[in-house]
């Protein structure tokens, strides 16, 4: 089923996107500008979050071997800028929605980076995975402290 009813069924009020260019040319359906459209009419708010905290940062500084560094990316001012936006919508009430572009769970940039920062904050997010089921942050943080990787501390 199309995006827009997937984030309805399950009553998203506002998807917050975080994809930057270049985006999926046989996916029109998806790109930003139609996109906020179709949600529009099913009353769903759509915010553009690419230049807060968008999967390709302009600043270089923030990779490290090739991949963004969840702690050099939370410390930039325009990246804290944008997390406090989602920080504030959770904590308005608004149920809220992440859309990325890498379906690679746990290794997506809102997992890593966004879903991570949140976890940090005591918000547990829910994934919406490939195949339409949910997966708790908390559960990625479990997978990858199987891999090997860092668990970071919560607040």
């Amino acid at each position: 089923p199309h995006l827009s009813r997937r984030l309805e069924y399950r009553d998203v009020e506002v998807v917050f996107d975080l994809r930057a260019e270049p985006f999926a040319l046989h996916r029109m359906d998806v790109m930003p500008g139609p996109l906020a459209i179709h949600l529009a009419h099913r009353g769903i708010d759509h915010v553009d979050l690419s230049e807060h905290i968008g999967d390709r940062p302009r600043d270089v500084s923030v990779f490290t071997q090739g991949s963004i560094d969840p702690e050099r990316f939370w410390a930039r001012a325009w990246a804290q800028e944008g997390l406090a936006r989602l920080f504030n919508a959770y904590h308005e009430g608004r149920r809220i929605a992440i859309l990325g572009r890498d379906d690679d769970l746990p290794f997506a940039h809102r997992a890593r980076c966004i879903g991570a920062w949140l976890w940090r904050q005591g918000i547990d997010s829910q994934h919406i995975t490939l195949f339409d089921s949910t997966l708790s942050h908390d559960a990625i943080e479990s997978q990858l402290w199987r891999l090997g990787e860092r668990l970071p501390p919560k607040v």
